[in-house]
């Protein structure tokens, strides 16, 4: 019996010392593999940060004005007689547009006129008088004085009957006619049509007080309208406000744009970039190669791996790199510190890597990037 149980015994630690030695054996060989367990190279597409001019610049939304614009009244009320504009014509600087009705103010024009001969005719017959001595000098003076009073009326009639007559004040683009004939038109209140002078065009915005020493007059600008997405146009800084807004603190800038296509119109929304000057040797690379995150703006840098290298293969590495990103513009981000240029970055499938991790490079497919406006000083 006794020998039995020290065979059972026996029996026993053997088995259990076979499991603890295989599970024992196991985690060294799982832990081995591990070890020396590298996952398969993470494919990536990247790009050379580049050594660039870089031209930086204010934005700012604004709007279109004219060089001259104004709403066409009348200065006189009357019925309107002849209409002899187009709408949307273009008009030189004088040309008659409307002609109101002026019978009353001829037939004053001419009682007038005509006491204006008689008036003439009196004072020459008391001059001749005087100078033969046959009339005092009150008399000649009364007469010189009738003559310039029905000289008065007549100018001041005449002055009534022009108004009647309303003309272009400048050259420019007719808006569309808001009258018709035999309409009776109110001085000053009855819009007859609008007059736009196109060329040049003037561009009006805003921008904040601390930018006042980097604007001056002459300072380039380019701007962009909706209605034409893919063009430029280009003008410069012809005024800046003498005082700034005391409720925002924004100072009002004005534009001036050459227009001689006539693309431009009055009242449109504008999208503008005040230039500032260039700056040398700054290092560009694609905004998509930046990843952003609370504790810093960083890049995966990629790097060959000497030791794992051959001459056949060599074995590449990427390693995070924090950067400090400034301005952004068309889908590319300045960097100002932590790179350098030459170094190649990763630009698409950052999401996949680790610090460390084993990259191969295929450029074969590259992510459509968004043109992104730049945000220097986004207003």
């Amino acid at each position: 019996m006794k020998k039995r149980m020290i065979i059972m015994i026996i029996a026993l630690g053997v088995v259990f010392g076979g499991l603890l030695a295989w599970n024992v054996i196991r985690g060294l060989l799982i832990k081995s593999f591990i070890s020396k367990f590298e996952p398969p190279p993470i494919s990536i597409s990247t790009s050379i940060a580049q050594n660039k001019i870089w031209q930086p610049y204010l934005s700012a939304i604004g709007s279109l004005t004219a060089a001259n614009g104004v709403d066409i009244t009348a200065e006189t009320a009357g019925i309107v007689e002849d209409i002899l504009f187009e709408s949307g014509q273009q008009v030189i600087k004088g040309q008659l547009l409307v002609r109101l009705n002026d019978d009353v103010d001829q037939a004053n024009l001419k009682d007038a006129q005509s006491d204006f001969q008689l008036a003439q005719l009196t004072f020459k017959r008391q001059q001749g008088l005087y100078k033969r001595g046959a009339t005092p000098s009150s008399e000649l003076d009364a007469a010189r004085s009738r003559l310039q009073k029905a000289s008065a009326a007549v100018d001041k009639i005449q002055a009534l009957v022009d108004q009647k007559q309303i003309n272009a004040p400048f050259a420019g683009r007719l808006g569309i006619g808001q009258i018709d004939l035999g309409e009776y038109v109110n001085p000053g209140q009855s819009v007859i049509v609008t007059l736009q002078a196109m060329n040049p065009m003037y561009v009006k915005f805003f921008l904040p007080e601390q930018f006042i020493r980097q604007i001056y007059v002459g300072q380039p600008l380019e701007v962009r309208v909706d209605g034409y997405p893919n063009r430029i146009f280009t003008g410069a800084i012809s005024a800046i406000d003498a005082k700034a807004d005391v409720a925002t603190h924004n100072i009002q800038l004005q534009g001036r744009i050459p227009n001689e296509d006539g693309a431009l119109y009055p009242g449109l929304f504008a999208h503008l970039k005040v230039l500032l000057p260039q700056e040398q040797n700054v290092i560009v690379v694609p905004e998509t190669a930046i990843a952003y995150s609370l504790y810093g703006d960083s890049v995966f840098v990629v790097t060959v791996d000497e030791q794992a290298s051959t001459e056949e293969e060599p074995v590449l590495r990427v390693h995070r790199q924090f950067v400090v990103v400034g301005e952004r513009e068309n889908g590319e981000a300045t960097i100002l510190r932590g790179l350098s240029a030459n170094e190649q970055v990763v630009d698409a499938g950052q999401l996949k890597l680790d610090n460390g991790a084993r990259v191969v490079i295929d450029n074969t497919i590259k992510l459509e990037q968004q043109t992104i406006r730049g945000e220097g000083s986004e207003i």
